[in-house]
């Protein structure tokens, strides 16, 4: 089978983008994978050793709203005011590396390398045990799958087993939807087609493609530009000509996202 370009970027990364030359050959992408993990050092995202302190800071935090709360007053009011400000910072890095992480996919020039620390962040799958640790998932990735990505799978599985690491992040599974590093198990998301092609499931693609852009409270990009660069030549001529007769940029781009070919890719 001949190396397309346009399928390789959709595939094995995170689809084509403005700015980003398509790859030209399996063996640039491997070049590339093969190279310093730049995105890494641009977006960078904490690993656990990182954020100990912080772990320790709020169970003592914990400890103290336990025994302030049996003597009430100003004390316990002091006690719980502090942990709920330490919750507010912790919850604001997690949300920090959740764009890190986004931003790492959606502008990596080896996107490859984003796709298979995805694709294994997934397979080895952790979630955070209690309140404590649910803020932390995103450490995980960065201490254990990235280092090795290009590495050996033994060395991942090493840095995995670490007695310390599985007591603290492996707790409870829950079914709570698609929320972002809260599986239903450890075996990550299902990955066959009846779990993601289901009418309800596109009826909920195909309505955030069309209402999230106006709501961006950004300056959209023309669609007759963006119909190229999203779908990197292969929209349809009924999708082109939508996106050029769209009556506001947010309509058009809206459309793009929520087209056939986008939504195969």
């Amino acid at each position: 089978m001949s190396f397309d370009p346009r399928i390789a970027q959709s595939r094995f990364g995170f689809g084509p983008g403005p700015g980003f030359e398509l790859p030209r050959s399996a063996q640039q992408m491997l070049n590339l994978l093969a190279g310093p993990d730049r995105q890494a050092k641009r977006f960078p995202i904490s690993g656990f050793v990182d954020v100990s302190d912080d772990l320790r800071e709020l169970r003592k935090l914990n400890k103290t709203l336990r025994k302030a709360r049996g003597a009430g007053g100003v004390g316990f009011k002091t006690a719980q005011a502090a942990r709920k400000e330490k919750y507010r910072e912790t919850r604001g890095k997690r949300d920090a590396w959740f764009l890190a992480a986004m931003a790492r996919c959606t502008t990596a020039e080896d996107a490859f390398r984003e796709r298979l620390v995805r694709f294994w962040a997934d397979h080895f799958t952790v979630v955070g045990k209690g309140q404590l640790f649910r803020g932390v998932a995103s450490t995980f990735p960065e201490d254990v799958v990235r280092p090795h990505v290009t590495g050996r799978f033994a060395d991942t599985l090493t840095s995995l087993n670490r007695k310390t690491r599985n007591q603290l992040l492996f707790g409870p599974l829950k079914l709570m939807g698609q929320p972002w590093e809260a599986p239903g198990g450890p075996d990550g998301w299902p990955e066959d087609a009846a779990h993601w092609i289901t009418p309800q499931g596109l009826a909920a693609r195909i309505q955030w493609a069309v209402s999230a852009p106006s709501s961006f409270g950004v300056k959209l990009p023309d669609p007759r530009d963006f119909v190229q660069t999203a779908l990197a030549g292969q929209a349809s001529k009924v999708t082109e000509f939508a996106a050029r007769a769209a009556e506001t940029r947010w309509e058009g781009i809206g459309i793009i996202l929520s087209s056939p070919e986008f939504q195969r890719r």
